[in-house]
């Protein structure tokens, strides 16, 4: 309780701090699901209250398919899935059109979370994920450098080792998450 109230003192103070998603887990507005946020996001809190965070999101969205925020228009690292006609709690902070001349959206949002799916820091997880992947990866074949591959590229190598290894959903989303946080295309990001 104290940590909590430390915590909501703190923020009041200074303003939203930065934070990111420990575990995917459900979106919020007024208690209602919309969507789900994924692991190794980052956020800004709000205002922490009792078991209850408000989040800021940032990202981007197709303007054509709004359900998916992510990173850029360039990077698809998926930072969350909002549920059909949800996209209504984004609001359009720019517009960006992309080489392909596709129009895409620079959206933000304020959300519930759980207040115990947020980490101030992302070391701990990241440092948990490359323990993984060092682990798990390196039984079968030299291990890839996370800056091997593009941010893009990530999602379906690991996916093409689904039958090789037994990871959980949430693991293997984690490995995921970290490898395209650290790929060759987000060194000038």
């Amino acid at each position: 309780m104290r940590v909590a109230l430390t915590v909501f003192l703190f923020l009041g103070i200074l303003g939203a701090q930065n934070a990111f998603i420990n575990k995917t887990t459900a979106l919020k507005v007024n208690d209602k699901v919309v969507g789900e946020i994924t692991t190794l996001t980052p956020v800004q809190v709000i205002q922490i209250q009792g078991s209850k965070a408000k989040i800021k999101l940032k990202g981007f969205v197709d303007e054509n398919y709004t359900k998916i925020v992510q990173r850029s228009p360039e990077l698809g690292e998926v930072y969350a899935i909002l549920d059909k006609n949800n996209s209504t709690f984004l609001k359009t902070i720019s517009k960006k059109e992309n080489d392909y001349g596709d129009l895409w959206l620079e959206v933000e949002g304020e959300f519930e979370v759980d207040k115990s799916m947020l980490d101030m820091s992302n070391e701990a997880l990241n440092q948990k994920a490359k323990d993984i992947y060092e682990k798990t990866c390196s039984q079968c074949h030299r291990l890839h450098s996370p800056d091997d591959f593009t941010v893009n590229q990530w999602p379906s190598n690991i996916s093409s080792m689904k039958d090789m290894v037994s990871l959980d959903k949430d693991t293997k989303e984690l490995i995921t998450k970290y490898l395209q946080q650290n790929a060759k295309d987000t060194k000038n990001q």
